[in-house]
Protein backbone atom coordinates (compact mmCIF):
# COMPACT_ATOMS: atom_id res chain seq x y z
CA UNK A 1 0.00 0.00 0.00
CA UNK A 2 1.50 2.95 -1.18
CA UNK A 3 0.65 6.07 1.17
CA UNK A 4 1.97 8.87 -0.82
CA UNK A 5 -0.06 7.45 -3.87
CA UNK A 6 -3.21 7.40 -1.76
CA UNK A 7 -2.75 10.97 -0.87
CA UNK A 8 -2.26 11.62 -4.57
CA UNK A 9 -5.45 10.22 -5.15
CA UNK A 10 -7.36 11.57 -2.12
CA UNK A 11 -6.52 15.39 -3.68
CA UNK A 12 -7.42 13.90 -7.15
CA UNK A 13 -11.03 13.23 -5.90
CA UNK A 14 -11.07 16.45 -3.53
CA UNK A 15 -10.09 18.76 -6.10
CA UNK A 16 -12.60 16.67 -8.74
CA UNK A 17 -15.71 17.14 -6.56
CA UNK A 18 -14.67 21.15 -5.99
CA UNK A 19 -14.01 20.54 -2.09
CA UNK A 20 -11.74 22.47 -0.09
CA UNK A 21 -10.44 20.45 3.25
CA UNK A 22 -11.87 22.51 5.50
CA UNK A 23 -15.71 21.46 3.99
CA UNK A 24 -14.33 17.69 3.23
CA UNK A 25 -13.73 17.81 7.34
CA UNK A 26 -17.29 19.02 7.85
CA UNK A 27 -19.20 16.26 5.82
CA UNK A 28 -17.21 13.56 7.07
CA UNK A 29 -16.43 14.91 10.35
CA UNK A 30 -13.09 15.20 10.97
CA UNK A 31 -10.56 17.40 11.74
CA UNK A 32 -8.86 19.63 8.78
CA UNK A 33 -5.61 18.26 9.77
CA UNK A 34 -6.43 14.32 9.80
CA UNK A 35 -7.64 15.05 6.07
CA UNK A 36 -4.20 16.91 5.31
CA UNK A 37 -2.22 14.12 6.54
CA UNK A 38 -4.14 11.68 4.48
CA UNK A 39 -3.51 13.67 1.52
CA UNK A 40 0.43 14.41 2.72
CA UNK A 41 0.42 10.24 2.64
CA UNK A 42 1.57 10.71 6.48
CA UNK A 43 -1.29 8.20 7.07
CA UNK A 44 -4.67 6.50 5.40
CA UNK A 45 -8.45 7.05 6.54
CA UNK A 46 -9.77 4.70 8.94
CA UNK A 47 -12.06 2.18 7.78
CA UNK A 48 -15.26 3.82 8.93
CA UNK A 49 -13.71 7.09 7.45
CA UNK A 50 -12.86 5.27 4.23
CA UNK A 51 -16.41 3.90 3.22
CA UNK A 52 -17.75 7.46 3.66
CA UNK A 53 -15.49 8.86 1.28
CA UNK A 54 -15.87 5.80 -1.66
CA UNK A 55 -19.69 7.38 -0.86
CA UNK A 56 -19.19 10.71 -1.37
CA UNK A 57 -16.92 10.25 -4.17
CA UNK A 58 -18.39 7.66 -6.00
CA UNK A 59 -15.13 5.05 -5.82
CA UNK A 60 -14.48 2.20 -3.99
CA UNK A 61 -12.42 1.31 -1.24
CA UNK A 62 -9.93 -0.39 -2.72
CA UNK A 63 -9.43 2.08 -5.43
CA UNK A 64 -8.68 4.58 -2.81
CA UNK A 65 -6.64 1.85 -1.31
CA UNK A 66 -5.13 1.32 -4.53
CA UNK A 67 -4.60 5.20 -5.26
CA UNK A 68 -6.61 4.88 -8.86
CA UNK A 69 -9.73 3.79 -10.13
CA UNK A 70 -10.55 0.84 -11.69
CA UNK A 71 -10.13 0.64 -15.49
CA UNK A 72 -13.56 -1.11 -15.57
CA UNK A 73 -15.14 1.42 -13.39
CA UNK A 74 -13.45 4.40 -15.38
CA UNK A 75 -15.01 2.98 -18.33
CA UNK A 76 -18.63 2.64 -16.47
CA UNK A 77 -18.33 5.87 -15.83
CA UNK A 78 -16.91 7.55 -18.60
CA UNK A 79 -20.09 5.51 -20.32
CA UNK A 80 -22.33 7.24 -17.47
CA UNK A 81 -20.91 10.67 -18.22
CA UNK A 82 -21.29 10.18 -22.35
CA UNK A 83 -24.42 9.66 -21.96
CA UNK A 84 -25.33 12.04 -19.52
CA UNK A 85 -23.97 14.38 -22.10
CA UNK A 86 -26.00 12.19 -24.95
CA UNK A 87 -29.22 13.06 -23.32
CA UNK A 88 -28.50 16.39 -22.89
CA UNK A 89 -27.94 17.18 -26.34
CA UNK A 90 -30.40 15.15 -27.45
CA UNK A 91 -32.97 17.08 -24.77
CA UNK A 92 -31.29 21.11 -25.94
CA UNK A 93 -32.00 20.09 -29.37
CA UNK A 94 -35.26 19.18 -28.74
CA UNK A 95 -35.71 22.27 -27.29
CA UNK A 96 -34.84 24.37 -29.54
CA UNK A 97 -36.58 22.60 -32.29
CA UNK A 98 -39.81 23.07 -30.16
CA UNK A 99 -38.72 26.65 -29.56
CA UNK A 100 -38.57 27.33 -33.53
CA UNK A 101 -41.81 25.06 -34.71
CA UNK A 102 -43.61 27.48 -32.14
CA UNK A 103 -41.72 30.96 -32.99
CA UNK A 104 -42.65 29.70 -36.50
CA UNK A 105 -46.18 29.24 -35.71
CA UNK A 106 -46.31 32.18 -33.63
CA UNK A 107 -44.88 34.45 -36.41
CA UNK A 108 -47.21 32.80 -39.39
CA UNK A 109 -50.40 33.28 -37.35
CA UNK A 110 -50.21 36.31 -34.71
CA UNK A 111 -51.84 39.52 -35.66
CA UNK A 112 -53.13 37.62 -39.48
CA UNK A 113 -56.58 37.32 -38.91
CA UNK A 114 -58.79 40.49 -39.19
CA UNK A 115 -62.70 40.45 -38.65
CA UNK A 116 -64.36 43.86 -40.37
CA UNK A 117 -67.78 45.41 -40.46
CA UNK A 118 -69.05 46.48 -44.10
CA UNK A 119 -71.37 49.15 -44.78
CA UNK A 120 -72.21 51.47 -48.03
CA UNK A 121 -74.57 54.34 -48.50
CA UNK A 122 -75.43 56.85 -50.96
CA UNK A 123 -79.11 58.76 -51.42
CA UNK A 124 -80.78 55.48 -52.88
CA UNK A 125 -79.13 52.52 -50.91
CA UNK A 126 -77.40 51.20 -48.06
CA UNK A 127 -76.00 48.38 -46.94
CA UNK A 128 -75.21 47.00 -43.52
CA UNK A 129 -74.82 43.71 -41.47
CA UNK A 130 -71.78 43.23 -43.72
CA UNK A 131 -69.10 41.22 -42.64
CA UNK A 132 -65.47 39.85 -44.37
CA UNK A 133 -63.18 37.74 -42.44
CA UNK A 134 -58.98 37.26 -43.24
CA UNK A 135 -57.40 34.71 -42.69
CA UNK A 136 -54.30 33.20 -44.16
CA UNK A 137 -55.84 30.01 -44.51
CA UNK A 138 -59.65 31.18 -45.62
CA UNK A 139 -61.24 34.41 -46.22
CA UNK A 140 -64.63 34.90 -45.64
CA UNK A 141 -66.92 37.91 -47.06
CA UNK A 142 -71.01 38.33 -46.23
CA UNK A 143 -71.55 41.63 -48.29
CA UNK A 144 -75.18 42.16 -45.93
CA UNK A 145 -78.48 43.58 -46.96
CA UNK A 146 -79.03 45.60 -49.74
CA UNK A 147 -81.98 48.08 -49.10
CA UNK A 148 -83.19 51.05 -50.82
CA UNK A 149 -84.06 54.38 -48.99
CA UNK A 150 -86.69 54.59 -51.80
CA UNK A 151 -88.02 51.36 -52.54
CA UNK A 152 -86.18 50.77 -55.00
CA UNK A 153 -85.49 47.12 -56.28
CA UNK A 154 -82.48 46.61 -58.04
CA UNK A 155 -81.88 44.08 -60.20
CA UNK A 156 -78.08 42.94 -59.58
CA UNK A 157 -74.94 43.91 -58.14
CA UNK A 158 -71.06 43.52 -58.62
CA UNK A 159 -68.15 43.74 -56.21
CA UNK A 160 -65.01 44.77 -57.20
CA UNK A 161 -61.80 47.14 -56.49
CA UNK A 162 -59.61 49.25 -58.33
CA UNK A 163 -55.90 47.92 -58.65
CA UNK A 164 -53.10 50.02 -58.16
CA UNK A 165 -52.80 50.75 -62.29
CA UNK A 166 -56.10 51.42 -61.76
CA UNK A 167 -57.81 48.99 -63.40
CA UNK A 168 -61.30 47.27 -62.40
CA UNK A 169 -61.57 44.16 -60.54
CA UNK A 170 -64.25 42.11 -60.49
CA UNK A 171 -64.91 40.05 -57.24
CA UNK A 172 -68.27 38.51 -57.49
CA UNK A 173 -71.91 39.34 -59.46
CA UNK A 174 -75.41 37.92 -58.37
CA UNK A 175 -78.82 38.93 -57.90
CA UNK A 176 -79.25 38.07 -54.28
CA UNK A 177 -77.61 39.47 -51.06
CA UNK A 178 -77.76 36.57 -49.32
CA UNK A 179 -74.66 34.95 -50.05
CA UNK A 180 -71.61 34.13 -48.43
CA UNK A 181 -67.49 34.02 -50.43
CA UNK A 182 -65.36 31.79 -49.32
CA UNK A 183 -61.89 32.73 -50.79
CA UNK A 184 -58.68 29.73 -49.42
CA UNK A 185 -55.07 30.87 -49.33
CA UNK A 186 -53.33 30.22 -52.47
CA UNK A 187 -56.34 29.87 -54.43
CA UNK A 188 -57.70 33.43 -54.63
CA UNK A 189 -60.82 32.42 -56.12
CA UNK A 190 -62.60 35.76 -55.47
CA UNK A 191 -59.99 37.53 -53.60
CA UNK A 192 -56.23 37.63 -52.11
CA UNK A 193 -55.47 37.53 -48.58
CA UNK A 194 -52.04 38.85 -49.40
CA UNK A 195 -54.32 42.57 -50.91
CA UNK A 196 -56.23 42.74 -47.53
CA UNK A 197 -55.26 46.45 -47.12
CA UNK A 198 -55.51 47.32 -50.70
CA UNK A 199 -59.23 45.66 -50.90
CA UNK A 200 -60.51 47.46 -47.30
CA UNK A 201 -59.53 50.73 -49.12
CA UNK A 202 -60.29 50.64 -52.60
CA UNK A 203 -63.45 48.44 -52.89
CA UNK A 204 -66.77 49.41 -54.26
CA UNK A 205 -70.53 47.58 -55.18
CA UNK A 206 -71.80 48.51 -58.38
CA UNK A 207 -76.16 48.40 -58.18
CA UNK A 208 -78.38 47.85 -60.97
CA UNK A 209 -81.58 49.22 -60.82
CA UNK A 210 -84.62 50.81 -63.37
CA UNK A 211 -81.57 50.94 -66.39
CA UNK A 212 -79.77 53.04 -64.00
CA UNK A 213 -76.29 52.14 -62.21
CA UNK A 214 -74.97 53.84 -58.75
CA UNK A 215 -71.44 52.75 -56.92
CA UNK A 216 -70.93 52.84 -53.66
CA UNK A 217 -67.89 53.07 -51.64
CA UNK A 218 -67.36 49.84 -49.46
CA UNK A 219 -66.45 50.61 -45.89
CA UNK A 220 -64.53 48.52 -43.62
CA UNK A 221 -64.90 48.90 -39.78
CA UNK A 222 -62.11 46.81 -38.06
CA UNK A 223 -63.84 44.70 -35.88
CA UNK A 224 -61.02 42.33 -34.25
CA UNK A 225 -57.66 40.97 -34.52
CA UNK A 226 -55.44 38.45 -33.19
CA UNK A 227 -53.33 40.34 -32.05
CA UNK A 228 -53.63 40.00 -28.11
CA UNK A 229 -51.69 37.50 -26.29
CA UNK A 230 -54.13 37.08 -23.78
CA UNK A 231 -57.99 38.17 -24.06
CA UNK A 232 -60.84 39.10 -21.54
CA UNK A 233 -63.44 37.23 -20.82
CA UNK A 234 -66.76 39.37 -20.68
CA UNK A 235 -68.74 39.24 -18.07
CA UNK A 236 -72.55 39.01 -17.33
CA UNK A 237 -74.76 37.64 -19.98
CA UNK A 238 -76.15 41.15 -21.61
CA UNK A 239 -72.50 42.73 -21.50
CA UNK A 240 -70.87 42.99 -24.89
CA UNK A 241 -66.81 44.27 -26.18
CA UNK A 242 -68.15 47.75 -26.11
CA UNK A 243 -69.52 47.89 -22.55
CA UNK A 244 -66.05 46.50 -21.58
CA UNK A 245 -63.51 48.24 -23.18
CA UNK A 246 -63.18 52.32 -23.62
CA UNK A 247 -64.55 53.96 -26.98
CA UNK A 248 -61.53 56.80 -28.23
CA UNK A 249 -62.18 60.20 -27.67
CA UNK A 250 -63.19 60.93 -31.05
CA UNK A 251 -66.05 58.12 -31.13
CA UNK A 252 -67.35 59.72 -27.62
CA UNK A 253 -67.60 63.37 -29.29
CA UNK A 254 -69.89 62.42 -32.15
CA UNK A 255 -72.32 59.92 -30.39
CA UNK A 256 -72.35 62.47 -27.51
CA UNK A 257 -73.17 64.79 -30.40
CA UNK A 258 -75.35 62.55 -32.51
CA UNK A 259 -77.51 61.52 -29.11
CA UNK A 260 -78.34 65.54 -28.84
CA UNK A 261 -79.09 66.54 -31.84
CA UNK A 262 -79.76 63.69 -34.42
CA UNK A 263 -83.39 61.77 -34.87
CA UNK A 264 -83.15 58.09 -34.90
CA UNK A 265 -84.48 55.79 -37.59
CA UNK A 266 -85.51 52.44 -36.22
CA UNK A 267 -86.22 50.89 -39.85
CA UNK A 268 -83.07 52.25 -41.25
CA UNK A 269 -81.03 51.61 -37.66
CA UNK A 270 -79.41 54.97 -38.31
CA UNK A 271 -79.68 58.56 -37.51
CA UNK A 272 -79.92 61.82 -39.74
CA UNK A 273 -79.78 64.90 -39.57
CA UNK A 274 -80.98 67.53 -42.15
CA UNK A 275 -79.49 70.92 -41.91
CA UNK A 276 -78.43 73.84 -44.46
CA UNK A 277 -75.24 75.47 -44.59
CA UNK A 278 -74.35 78.11 -46.64
CA UNK A 279 -77.66 77.78 -48.12
CA UNK A 280 -77.08 73.94 -49.85
CA UNK A 281 -79.36 71.01 -47.90
CA UNK A 282 -77.33 68.93 -46.24
CA UNK A 283 -78.01 65.37 -45.02
CA UNK A 284 -75.93 63.58 -42.28
CA UNK A 285 -76.45 60.50 -41.74
CA UNK A 286 -74.63 57.92 -38.82
CA UNK A 287 -74.50 54.44 -38.17
CA UNK A 288 -74.01 53.66 -34.87
CA UNK A 289 -73.20 49.96 -35.08
CA UNK A 290 -70.18 50.41 -37.49
CA UNK A 291 -68.56 53.70 -35.97
CA UNK A 292 -69.62 55.60 -39.70
CA UNK A 293 -70.33 59.19 -40.50
CA UNK A 294 -71.98 60.29 -43.96
CA UNK A 295 -72.15 63.59 -44.72
CA UNK A 296 -74.02 64.29 -47.93
CA UNK A 297 -73.81 68.53 -49.07
CA UNK A 298 -75.42 69.52 -52.72
CA UNK A 299 -73.39 72.42 -53.91
CA UNK A 300 -75.18 73.34 -57.37
CA UNK A 301 -75.44 70.12 -59.46
CA UNK A 302 -72.96 68.14 -57.84
CA UNK A 303 -73.01 65.98 -54.93
CA UNK A 304 -70.03 66.21 -52.29
CA UNK A 305 -69.62 63.13 -49.38
CA UNK A 306 -67.59 63.00 -46.77
CA UNK A 307 -67.63 60.03 -45.11
CA UNK A 308 -65.63 59.58 -41.75
CA UNK A 309 -64.31 56.07 -40.41
CA UNK A 310 -61.33 54.38 -38.50
CA UNK A 311 -62.23 56.26 -35.26
CA UNK A 312 -62.90 59.53 -37.27
CA UNK A 313 -58.99 60.25 -38.06
CA UNK A 314 -59.57 59.23 -41.83
CA UNK A 315 -61.99 60.12 -44.14
CA UNK A 316 -62.42 60.11 -48.22
CA UNK A 317 -64.06 62.88 -49.97
CA UNK A 318 -66.38 62.08 -53.49
CA UNK A 319 -67.80 64.57 -55.61
CA UNK A 320 -70.82 62.97 -57.97
CA UNK A 321 -72.42 64.41 -61.48
CA UNK A 322 -76.16 65.02 -61.47
CA UNK A 323 -75.82 61.88 -63.41
CA UNK A 324 -74.39 59.77 -60.94
CA UNK A 325 -71.21 59.98 -62.44
CA UNK A 326 -68.15 59.83 -59.67
CA UNK A 327 -66.01 62.67 -60.49
CA UNK A 328 -63.46 62.60 -57.85
CA UNK A 329 -62.33 60.58 -55.10
CA UNK A 330 -59.27 61.12 -52.43
CA UNK A 331 -58.70 59.32 -48.97
CA UNK A 332 -57.21 61.61 -46.32
CA UNK A 333 -55.39 60.75 -42.91
CA UNK A 334 -56.15 63.64 -40.59
CA UNK A 335 -54.01 62.43 -37.90
CA UNK A 336 -51.13 62.32 -40.18
CA UNK A 337 -52.41 65.25 -42.30
CA UNK A 338 -51.16 62.65 -45.75
CA UNK A 339 -53.48 61.63 -48.68
CA UNK A 340 -54.02 58.19 -48.87
CA UNK A 341 -55.65 57.81 -51.89
CA UNK A 342 -55.96 60.25 -55.12
CA UNK A 343 -55.85 64.04 -54.93
CA UNK A 344 -56.40 65.54 -51.74
CA UNK A 345 -55.53 68.73 -53.12
CA UNK A 346 -58.67 69.74 -53.78
CA UNK A 347 -60.02 73.10 -51.69
CA UNK A 348 -63.14 71.67 -50.51
CA UNK A 349 -61.05 69.69 -48.23
CA UNK A 350 -60.37 72.36 -46.04
CA UNK A 351 -63.86 73.63 -46.36
CA UNK A 352 -65.25 70.15 -44.97
CA UNK A 353 -62.72 69.57 -42.36
CA UNK A 354 -63.54 73.10 -41.15
CA UNK A 355 -67.60 72.92 -41.27
CA UNK A 356 -67.72 69.52 -40.28
CA UNK A 357 -65.46 67.62 -38.72
CA UNK A 358 -64.65 70.49 -36.14
CA UNK A 359 -68.42 70.89 -35.59
CA UNK A 360 -69.72 67.66 -35.21
CA UNK A 361 -66.47 65.59 -34.15
CA UNK A 362 -64.01 68.54 -32.42
CA UNK A 363 -66.56 70.26 -30.95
Amino acid sequence: MNNKKIGNFLIDLRNEFNLTQEELSQKISVSRSAISKWERGINVPPPEVLLELSKIYNVSVNEILNGERDSNNNIKTENKKNKKKLITIILSFVMVLVTFFFFLYFLNNYNSIYVYRVTAENENFYVHDGLVIFSKDKSYMRLGTIKSFKDLEYLKFEIFYYDENGLENLIFESNDDNYTLISCYGNDQYFSYDIREWLIQNSYIRIYYDDKIEILKLFFQEDMRNNKFFYQKLKGDNQSPDQTFEEPYEVKQIETYVDNNFTYNEEEDSYFLNITINGNKVDIRYLKGTKTLIIREHIGKEIHIMTFWGNFLTFEYEIYKENGYLEYVFNYDILGKKCLKGDCSNPKKEYFLETYYNKFISY
